[in-house]
């Protein structure tokens, strides 16, 4: 005998293998999903240990170091004491080397008035063009220095002609006498006046505790104090209508400013 099939049996059954089927379906897009996840973390994984073994070797290799630091403009600063100052050598990790923070670094050094760095990566060389601050006159006792605008000087072990032919020589100073508002005046004065002067003595007296003989290198000589001493820079003017006779120059003042400030141009000894 043929069975026949219930329909009312086949009608219950069929919401129940839906339902069945719905959550087969559900588990299996589970099951994809994580194994879809830790695919994706088993790639991130091994991406950032790929990075982290590039970034080793390539941290090891020459292509990372600095191989040449090259310093430009300097005269009485050497190459090494600015290397030192910035903190900047051969061997050094190039890519932790930025121009900006090596410019900002620059004006804090002392004796410098500004760095203009270039860092050329693929080459592993950085150029250092420095400016100097002013340099304004140089001792020989009690040692052999050449001081800046800002204060700063540098001690020679031996005296560089080239270095100190253009600046002053300072005679009877001590280092209190050395002060920055006189350093600050010389540096006032321009280069072709500077380069008349060839010593300047500290002769202080009662009256005025910083004054000054100038020895000029065409046989005349200036008398000031640190508040006159800017009028050097008439020094050419002064002497183009003195008298040929009269070599001794006395800045005075009557004010605080250059326009009560005069020069008397008389005999020496008068």
């Amino acid at each position: 005998m043929t069975r026949r099939n219930n329909p009312e049996l086949n009608d219950e059954r069929e919401p129940i293998d839906k339902i069945k089927a719905s959550i087969d379906l559900k588990k299996k897009t589970i099951r994809r999903n994580k194994r879809k996840r830790r695919l994706i973390k088993m790639l991130q994984f091994l991406i950032v240990i790929g990075v982290l073994i590039g970034i080793y070797y390539f941290d090891k290799s020459d292509a990372s170091r600095v191989h040449n630091v090259r310093v430009n403009g300097n005269v009485i600063l050497s190459d090494a004491e600015i290397k030192d100052a910035l903190n900047i050598h051969e061997n050094q990790r190039i890519y932790l080397t930025f121009k900006p923070f090596i410019n900002h670094k620059g004006k804090k050094v002392k004796g410098i008035d500004n760095i203009d760095a270039n860092v050329y990566y693929r080459q592993g060389i950085i150029n250092l063009n420095v400016t100097e601050k002013k340099a304004v006159g140089y001792t020989l006792e009690p040692s052999i220095r050449i001081y800046f605008e800002d204060g700063f000087y540098k001690e020679l072990e031996t005296l560089n002609p080239s270095v100190i032919e253009r600046l002053p020589l300072l005679v009877g100073f001590t280092e209190e006498s050395i002060s920055e508002s006189l350093l600050s005046a010389l540096a006032t004065i321009d280069d072709g006046s500077m380069a008349s002067v060839s010593e300047i003595h500290f002769e202080p007296t009662k009256v005025e505790p910083d004054y000054m003989r100038i020895v000029m290198n065409n046989d005349y000589f200036v008398f000031t104090n640190v508040e006159t001493l800017p009028q050097l820079n008439k020094y050419a003017t002064i002497i183009s209508g003195a008298d040929s006779n009269a070599r001794c120059i006395e800045f005075i003042e009557y004010g605080p400013t250059e326009e009560t400030q005069s020069a008397v141009v008389k005999a020496c000894g008068s």
